[in-house]
């Protein structure tokens, strides 16, 4: 909702429309370049939403509809155990995947991420089932190890080539852990579902 209303500048011209959430306090001075960040304990604010309107409105296209679209990746990383623990799941200290970037430059109007070159460092996946199952939002990228700390030890799985991370899409890893050593179930990539589309707004005269 827009805070003031917005209203069409006159009844003639075209009009565009960029929308993003989180919103930002301070109007962008260049929508093909603007800064991000991703922080996994902030997942809400993390999760970039844009919708654009490029083909130009003019006021008798009211409601104008803006349909919302996942700029960020996102990865959940589900783990099962060998039996070296008594057939149950150990207590898991820590996920990292390794050597991650955690901020891009989006251009809004194309709907495009570009991840900064460092800096790097190993990301926490945040724990959503307890021992099992991790997940977060991520800069769009690559990336190839996870680590997994169980009683003081770092289980180290290596993909052999990079796991994409990509705009727009879930990544999920299956993840096979135990006789010091961690095995893949396996990968699979799917789409975000759609975002919501904005239909019942105003922009009055």
């Amino acid at each position: 909702t827009a805070a003031p209303k917005m209203l069409w500048k006159n009844l003639v011209d075209k009009h565009y429309f960029v929308g993003v959430y989180p919103s930002h306090a301070a109007s962008e001075a260049d929508l093909s370049a603007v800064k991000v960040s991703v922080d996994p304990a902030d997942q809400l604010g993390s999760d970039v939403l844009v919708a654009t309107e490029l083909s130009g409105k003019i006021a008798e296209n009211n409601p104008v509809k803006l349909n919302f679209s996942h700029l960020m990746a996102k990865v959940f990383i589900e783990l099962s155990y060998r039996n070296q623990w008594g057939g149950g799941a150990p207590e898991v200290s820590a996920v990292k995947i390794k050597d991650l970037v955690s901020s891009a430059t989006l251009n809004l109007l194309t709907k495009t991420s570009t991840a900064d070159a460092s800096p790097k460092s190993d990301t926490t996946i945040p724990e959503l089932k307890e021992n099992e199952i991790y997940g977060s939002v991520l800069v769009p990228q690559n990336g190839t190890t996870i680590a997994i700390t169980i009683d003081g030890s770092d289980y180290i799985y290596t993909h052999p080539s990079d796991i994409k991370f990509e705009s727009g899409k879930i990544t999920t890893i299956r993840l096979i852990v135990g006789r010091n050593q961690i095995d893949l179930g396996d990968v699979t990539i799917q789409d975000w579902a759609a975002g919501q589309t904005i239909s019942d707004g105003e922009a009055l005269n």
